[in-house]
This record gives C-alpha cells, structure tokens and sequence, in this order.
C-alpha cells in the first residue's frame, strides 16, 4: 500500500487524571508533520518508524496521535527517512547562526531563545547571549544530533559546577523576570546549542 500524502490522526491529551475528560481533535495532518514527531520518539530506525506506522499510535510530549494504522513496506519507510536531515558530526558549530540554548539540569530544562536574550543591560558589555556563547567556546563542545523538530543540529557541552555557577549569576543580565528566576533555580549540567539548516 502507497503511502498517503496526509493522515486522519485523532489527537487527545496525555495529562488528564483519574476522572477528567480531556477533549479528542480530529485532523487531517501531512505525513512528513507526523514522521517528524515519530522521529523524534523512535530516530531513524526503520523498524521502530515501520512499526508506528502499522500501530497507528503515537505519544509526543503531552499528547496521543491515533490513526487507522497500515502496513507499509520496508522500501516505502526507508524512502520516506531518505527525505529528512539525517544528523552529521563533520558540521562544525556556527555560533553566528545559533538561534536556541537549552540549559539542562537532572530533571529540567530551561529553553533559552536567542532574541530573548541579546540586549544588553545598562552598563554592561555582554548580553546574557554573548555569555552562553563564551562557555561553548571553552568547550568542549560535541556534536550531539539533528533535532528533526527544531530542523537543527545540536551541539552539547557540559557545565562543571563552576560554570554552572558562572551562568546562574549571569542570569541578572536577562531583562525576563520568570526566564531569570528559572535559569537560576536548578543546579546545571549541560549547555545545548541549536543551530537551524
């Protein structure tokens, strides 16, 4: 069976409790939308992909995609992978093209995007920005993956408690209260830096 062009996914909420009815949405989505969140769950592997497809069942974050389900053959699901980014560790970092950080701790992340964040306070020389980009240049920093999500490829460093320690008191530097409050709220493990294809 060919592969359809657009999709019927019912689509619920994951977080309703014991009693609460979340509503279902009903749409026609197109299928390169629904591989990109199915890569971001299974990667590229052609067997996990192929057997989303025929499950028809999907969790994303806070949400369940369910659809009539089918069965492709494997050619089909690896000609479908052939038109999406595959990661690729030779690409050096672009700082001057890196547009999200995401500073990580154990358990949290803080999405820190770039225009949120590279005006300068009064008196200042370095936007909260040009701060994150200094601590990627001491390094080391790795490549990590293709996000097919954000359609950039990420780079990752870790912080040492001392760098950490250095970002949570750049934080003053960030003219957003609750950003602020929340880069300095947990202890940091890790700098992640996007940059878009």
């Amino acid at each position: 069976m060919a592969l359809p062009e657009t999709v019927r996914v019912k689509i619920s909420s994951e977080e309703g409790g014991y009693l609460s009815v979340t509503p279902v949405v009903v749409r026609e989505i197109p299928l390169r939308e629904l591989v990109v969140l199915m890569l971001e769950v299974a990667g590229r592997d052609a067997g996990r992909l192929h057997e989303i497809l025929r499950r028809g069942t999907l969790v994303s974050g806070a949400s369940r995609f369910r659809w009539d389900g089918w069965e492709a053959s494997r050619g089909e699901v690896e000609s479908l992978l052939d038109e999406f980014p595959k990661s690729d560790p030779s690409r050096g970092f672009a700082p001057e093209r890196c547009t999200l950080a995401i500073l990580r701790s154990a358990s949290h992340q803080v999405a820190v995007p770039r225009e949120d964040t590279l005006k300068r306070r009064m008196l200042r020389k370095n936007s909260f920005w040009d701060e994150l980009l200094a601590v990627a240049r001491a390094g080391p920093l790795h490549y990590l993956e293709f996000s097919h999500r954000e359609k950039a490829d990420v780079y990752r460093t870790s912080l040492s408690p001392q760098l950490a320690a250095g970002i949570a008191m750049s934080a003053t530097l960030i003219a957003s209260r609750s950003l602020r409050d929340q880069v300095r709220r947990r202890p940091l493990t890790h700098l992640d830096l996007y940059v878009p294809r």
